[in-house]
């Protein structure tokens, strides 16, 4: 596990979580993914690792879109208290425009709020 608080809370939820129902008999089921409109563009990101992002759903025009937090740092964990979710950057994904639909795990599927 990472040593960094929000490092720590995602790995646990992405990994830990779903092992510990394992263990307890219980059937793992994968966090539905919502694909939204970023509303942040990002560039500049390497391709080879997956990332989840801190995201916050936002209202566009009348459209749901989602935005990522600006300070993003995974010891900052002030973010976590606003963020509804996670972004999910798959490991071949580059730069991020607005506009761009990404994949958004709700924290509900984790049960939290």
């Amino acid at each position: 596990m990472p040593g960094n608080p929000v490092a720590v809370f995602v790995c646990f939820l992405m990994y830990v979580m779903p092992l510990i129902r394992a263990l307890g008999g219980a059937k793992w089921v994968e966090p539905r993914r919502f694909m939204l409109p970023a509303a942040f563009a990002f560039a500049g990101r390497k391709p080879g690792r997956r990332e989840f992002w801190r995201g916050m759903i936002v209202d566009q025009a009348g459209r749901m879109a989602v935005d990522k937090f600006a300070r993003d740092g995974s010891g900052l964990i002030s973010g976590l208290t606003a963020a509804d979710g996670l972004i999910d950057i798959a490991e071949e994904h580059g730069d991020v425009a607005v506009g761009d639909l990404v994949p958004f795990i709700p924290l509900s599927e984790f049960g939290i709020r």
